[in-house]
Formats: structure tokens, C-alpha cells, sequence
């Protein structure tokens, strides 16, 4: 994991930097496809691949589209979503180890957001993040439910 340093980027390139985190993790659990998962696990892991997928393509659209004026807003934060600093999921890997694994690595990118709420130098940027950081809470939720859910599978 990257070291706690305070630094300044536009808005813009901390939520493009998080879609690109959110988009390796989505990679990290296609490789775990390769290997030797039950079919229930697979599922799972099917499904989680496409939501980090979805939640990479949200964050990277929200990027694109966010008012300019928030969009080149420094802000300043602690580092802590590094789009090459995906850790490894867990080695034999079950439902419940995938889904800390999975929460933790969203949790980093959600209490980035949470930050940059707090800190935000507008109303307008505070909102704005404000409804990334609800997305992310949102997206927790999801994961949580569907590895609930699989237990039915």
C-alpha cells in the first residue's frame, strides 16, 4: 500500500485514478478465475467482476461529465487509492475471505471520498462528492447482499 503523504490533485484525476483502481481490482479477481474455484465461488466472482466493471465505468464517466469548475478543483488529501496498488486477494480463497478482501479495497476508495467531502473547498464540490461517496456506500451494500445471496445458490 502506498505511503500516508499529504498531495494535491484536481477532483477530476482522483476519481479517474479511483475507476482505474476500482477497474484492477475487477482484474484481480479475473485472475482468481484461472484458478481452481467451486461453482458457487465462481459465480460470485462473476458477478463481482462485473460490478467492479460497472463501478469503474461509473467513476470514469463521472470524471468526464463533473462540472469543470469542480473538476479542476485542487484538493489536498492523503493518498491512499493508487490505481497500481491493488492488493492481493487472499490465497485459497472463499466466499467470505473475497468479500472483506473486496469491501477493503472499496473502503479506500469510499473513505478517499469521504475526505474530499469533508474537506471540499465549495458547497458544489462537497455535493458532488457527496454522491460518489454514496455510491460507493451503495456498492458495499451490493456486495455484501450477493455473497449473502449466494448462500442460496
Amino acid at each position: 500500500m502506498s505511503d500516508q503523504r499529504d498531495t494535491f490533485k484536481q477532483i477530476r484525476q482522483i476519481v479517474a485514478e479511483s475507476a482505474r483502481h476500482a477497474d484492477g481490482v475487477a482484474e484481480k479477481l479475473v485472475s482468481l478465475k484461472t484458478g481452481d474455484v467451486d461453482g458457487r465461488l465462481g459465480l460470485l466472482i462473476d458477478t463481482w467482476i462485473s460490478n467492479q466493471r460497472t463501478l469503474a465505468s461509473n467513476l470514469g464517466q463521472y470524471a468526464e461529465d463533473m462540472d469543470k469548475t469542480i473538476a479542476e478543483e485542487y484538493a489536498q488529501y492523503k493518498m491512499d487509492v493508487n490505481p497500481n496498488d491493488v492488493s492481493d486477494p487472499p490465497g485459497s480463497p472463499t466466499a467470505a475471505s473475497l468479500t472483506r478482501w473486496l469491501l477493503d479495497e472499496n473502503a479506500r476508495v469510499g473513505s478517499l471520498f469521504g475526505e474530499l467531502e469533508r474537506s471540499g473547498a465549495s458547497e458544489q464540490s462537497r455535493e458532488a462528492i457527496g454522491a460518489l461517496v454514496q455510491l460507493m456506500e451503495s456498492h458495499a451494500r451490493r456486495i455484501a447482499r450477493e455473497n449473502e445471496d449466494s448462500d442460496d445458490i
